[in-house]
Parts: C-alpha cells; sequence; structure tokens
C-alpha cells in the first residue's frame, strides 16, 4: 500500500488531490513494469484504519513537505514484517521504478 497523509483522519489534506495523483503514478508505475506488483494508494485512515504518529502526517504536517508518503512492501499478511530474502530484488525494484515516476510527477 502506498500511504499519503492523513493517517489519523479521513479529513483530505489541501494537497490531496496531488498527493493521490503522484501516489496513483507511483502505483501504475509498479504494476506496468515487469514486476507487475498490485499496490493500492490513498490515506490509511481509509484504506486500512485510522493511526495516530503515522510518517507521512508528522512529515506533511510539521514538516511542510508535500509529496509525503508511506509505503507498506509487498507482503499481503503471510509473512508479517519478515519478509523472505528471495522478495527483496523484487521489493526493492518495485520502489525504484516508484520512485522515479514520483520524481518525474512532481510539481516542485
Amino acid at each position: 500500500m502506498w500511504f499519503i497523509p492523513w493517517g489519523h483522519t479521513k479529513n483530505k489534506t489541501k494537497d490531496y488531490q496531488e498527493q493521490m495523483r503522484v501516489a496513483e503514478l507511483a502505483c501504475r508505475a509498479i504494476k506496468e513494469s515487469d514486476i507487475a506488483a498490485n499496490y493500492s494508494h490513498g490515506q490509511s485512515s481509509r484504506l486500512m484504519y485510522g493511526a495516530s504518529g503515522v510518517a507521512e502526517d508528522w512529515v506533511y504536517g510539521n514538516l511542510g513537505v508535500r509529496y509525503s508518503f508511506s509505503v507498506e512492501l509487498r507482503d499481503t499478511g503471510h509473512y508479517g514484517f519478515l519478509l523472505p530474502a528471495r522478495f527483496i530484488r523484487q521489493s526493492g525494484a518495485e520502489m525504484l521504478k516508484a520512485l522515479n515516476a514520483i520524481i518525474m510527477a512532481m510539481k516542485l
């Protein structure tokens, strides 16, 4: 999953549309690559549940970083936070594709 602020509320940020646009491009870059993994994007409070103290909220709210994201890597709950080593290259390749898409899409 690719999270944008806010995680602690379902309220949208003033940059919500832009954050969603860029997050969608990141997820699409992964899906359209040879890896073809499917990432969801949006607020964690809408995709999963509300949570306070999440990184994307702090970076956006306290530091004013418009493009603030958190990512939950490829596992869907089977391995928890102990993803087997055989998935490391794939996870890294996914994130590189997504980061390239974000860099090209940001409006600075």
